[in-house]
C-alpha cells in the first residue's frame, strides 16, 4: 500500500487512502496501518534517505525531474541486498554468453 499511495501516476486523496485501508481491514487483513502512521513512516524515511529527485526547469519553461546518478549508484553499492546482484565485470561463459552486456564488456571494455 505504501508504494501504491506514493505513486506519482496515481494520486490518492486521504479519504481514498482511508477507504482502501478500511476495505483491507474488512477483508480480514492483519496489521493494517492507519493513514497517519503511513505518513509518519514516509516522512521518517524521507528524512533518513532524502529525496533524490530534483525539479528542473528548462529555458523554454518545461518542467522535468532528474535524479543524481552518482548518489543512486552509491546507495546501490551501500545496500547489501542490491550490491551482490550487481555485475561490474564480464563473465566468461565459455562458448556462449547468456547476457548481452557480458559480450559488450568483453569486446569493448577489456584491454
Amino acid at each position: 500500500t505504501s508504494l501504491l499511495f506514493s505513486s506519482p501516476h496515481i494520486p490518492f486523496s486521504d479519504s481514498q487512502k482511508k477507504a482502501v485501508l478500511n476495505w483491507a481491514k474488512e477483508l480480514g487483513a492483519v496489521n493494517v496501518p492507519s493513514v497517519g502512521m503511513m505518513k509518519k513512516c514516509h516522512s521518517y524515511l524521507h528524512e533518513l534517505v532524502g529525496n533524490p529527485t530534483q525539479k528542473m526547469t528548462s529555458c523554454a519553461g518545461d518542467i522535468f525531474y532528474i535524479n543524481n546518478i552518482t548518489e543512486a549508484i552509491a546507495k546501490d553499492y551501500a545496500n547489501p541486498l542490491t550490491r551482490f546482484a550487481m555485475h561490474n565485470y564480464p563473465e566468461d561463459g565459455g562458448e556462449g554468453m547468456s547476457q548481452v552486456f557480458n559480450g559488450q564488456k568483453m569486446l569493448l571494455d577489456l584491454p
